[in-house]
């Protein structure tokens, strides 16, 4: 089957910890640039430059001239996917790869970051793999087109639920009450997880879990304190079952993960 062969993914690189500014010359490839968490500054071109709080995503074209990163010591959470062939041409002919904004505020980096993890696996497993992982790689295109739908029809509620998302990405430990919050918010509890949902593609509990989950998985890369501290520290006391959903998220048990991700 030669469906997926006009498009190639050139490299990718998930789950990097970075300090300090990323530099590129124009290239021959377009490139996702995807930052989850962490403040950045993007110049491209001759432009100012732009200070953007991830999570954020970056798209690149051959003709670029671009820089990134806090030009300091603190870190940023950087990955990226460099891709080029026939079929982007179709991307952007039809609008689909959106080159002409190049920065876009990703409102579910949970999300996003699962698709990409996902991405990354598939691509190392043959033939088959690879047609999956473009497959994936064009969910992340169609995630960013799902949440600028709501962009042109904001509402209060949207706007207080897309700064609660915020809230539990800092804070995904704590006891999230969403019956609680939807009294504070005057509506009913259905109708409140109905826009939650619309908005995440998860009901609260499920975006609960994702964003513990993606806390851990930067946990695991970044410090060395045993695996069930960081359950802890994430809002999941049970070992067991944090290293079952983690393993069926990140498709690795949390030790493998974090020494794998490492190398």
């Amino acid at each position: 089957m030669d469906y997926f062969n006009d498009l190639k993914i050139i490299r990718s690189d998930l789950s990097k910890i970075h300090s300090g500014t990323i530099t590129r010359e124009p290239c021959n490839y377009y490139c996702l640039q995807y930052n989850h968490k962490g403040k950045i500054n993007i110049k491209l071109d001759n432009s100012p430059s732009v200070t953007v709080d991830g999570p954020s995503l970056l798209i690149t074209n051959p003709k670029m001239k671009f820089s990134f990163g806090t030009g300091n010591k603190n870190t940023w959470h950087h990955n990226y996917i460099a891709f080029t062939g026939d079929r982007v041409s179709s991307y952007i002919k039809s609008g689909f790869l959106p080159i002409k904004n190049p920065i876009h505020l990703i409102h579910d980096g949970p999300k996003f970051l699962n698709t990409l993890n996902e991405f990354q696996d598939k691509s190392t497993k043959g033939a088959i793999g690879k047609n999956r992982s473009i497959h994936l790689f064009e969910s992340l295109l169609l995630q960013l087109h799902e949440q600028s739908q709501y962009k042109a029809k904001e509402t209060p509620l949207i706007n207080d639920i897309q700064i609660l998302l915020g809230k539990i990405q800092k804070r995904p430990h704590q006891n999230w009450d969403f019956k609680m919050i939807s009294e504070k918010l005057h509506v009913s509890y259905g109708h409140f997880r109905r826009i939650f949902t619309d908005l995440t593609k998860l009901a609260p509990q499920n975006y609960i879990i994702q964003s513990r989950l993606s806390k851990a998985s930067e946990l695991l890369l970044t410090k060395n304190m045993p695996i069930k501290e960081i359950a802890e520290r994430v809002g999941i006391d049970d070992i067991h079952y944090f290293t079952k959903i983690f393993k069926r998220a990140y498709h690795l048990p949390p030790a493998k993960y974090r020494k794998e991700m490492r190398t």
